[in-house]
């Protein structure tokens, strides 16, 4: 995207004859690396913002010689089968991105074991400080916050959000770009996020989230907790994933399950699979045949009252998101 806009479809096209017929095998994220930053590159855009796609050592991402800035985002287990399954092991493929006499950025709350390889790579790595943080209110209107005496706002809904704010507006600063207070709060004010605990509905209430490892599992948990046990869930995940610990954490505030598969993607864990896990964590638990029947059971069992949270796969919101939109928003 450039300022918020995807690439035309007539110009991804053209790009993609272009860095097709380099003649070169890449994986499929690779390719789109190389289009984006092609694209990038023709509308000149000022500042690119690049997330890498795994780890970050050996990520295609990692092509930029000295960016701006490198900032480490929260770590924890994921993709453990290539990135080691160490908090040590992982930090350090991460920490790929990190160049010398490069500004670094890290999360503000971070284990102690990532923090220090963190700054093992970069000893003048800026930390938000939580002590200057206060967070005045965190419900499903958003988050208002202080930091550094100055006052905030963001319609993004979970506590995780603040923290990441504030590593936003570090990373501005340490980036050198020039933008002013002001516009750093109306960035964060405006900012949207989908699938990242995205309110759907607020009467019944519905939520949609891509969480599907132990990190999401305690941002979403934390949110989840004031429903009281009423929540009815639909799930669906990546059987590469570590599913039974993700459920452990999230189930036990839900008072129905409803597992799917999802659809056309080889990688997932089939709905009566993750139902049998589902059963070690929750009593009411049953299979859907495709997302209609999941949804509209959801509808059922929260009988307008009780809140509604799809979750487990960020490949299952892309696919059902358009059809929760379309189902509580009529």
């Amino acid at each position: 995207q450039i300022n918020g806009e995807y690439i035309p479809k007539d110009t991804l096209a053209r790009l993609t004859e272009r860095v097709k017929d380099t003649g070169i095998v890449v994986t499929e994220f690779e390719f789109m690396t190389a289009l984006a930053l092609l694209w990038f590159y023709e509308e000149k855009c000022d500042v690119v913002i690049l997330e890498v796609g795994l780890g970050g050592k050996t990520d295609a991402t990692n092509v930029i010689k000295k960016p701006l800035c490198s900032v480490i985002m929260k770590i924890d287990f994921d993709h453990t089968a290539v990135l080691g399954d160490t908090i040590k092991q992982i930090t350090t493929e991460k920490c790929g991105i990190i160049k010398n006499g490069t500004p670094t950025v890290s999360y503000p709350i971070q284990e102690k074991e990532a923090l220090d390889v963190v700054l093992a790579h970069n000893p003048n790595t800026v930390v938000p400080g939580v002590s200057d943080l206060h967070i005045l209110s965190s419900d499903i209107n958003g988050n208002r916050f202080i930091y550094n005496n100055e006052e905030y706002s963001t319609r993004l809904i979970g506590q995780h959000q603040v923290y990441n704010a504030i590593t936003a507006i570090e990373t501005v600063k340490a980036a050198g770009i020039e933008v002013s207070a002001k516009e750093i709060k109306n960035g964060i004010q405006k900012a949207n996020l989908p699938a990242r605990l995205e309110l759907i509905s607020e009467q019944p209430i519905v939520f949609l989230d891509g969480a599907h490892n132990p990190n999401g599992a305690e941002a979403i948990s934390y949110f989840m907790e004031k429903y009281n046990g009423n929540i009815i869930a639909v799930v669906g995940m990546m059987r590469d994933k570590n599913c039974d610990g993700f459920l452990s954490q999230v189930l036990k505030y839900c008072k129905s399950v409803i597992t799917v598969t999802v659809k056309e993607n080889p990688r997932s864990i089939s709905a009566e699979e993750l139902a049998g896990i589902s059963k070690k964590y929750c009593n009411d638990i049953s299979t859907a045949e495709d997302y209609d029947t999941a949804i509209n059971e959801a509808y059922l069992k929260s009988n307008a009252e009780k809140p509604v949270f799809v979750f487990g796969s960020l490949y299952l919101s892309g696919a059902i998101r358009e059809k929760l939109v379309s189902k509580y928003n009529k």
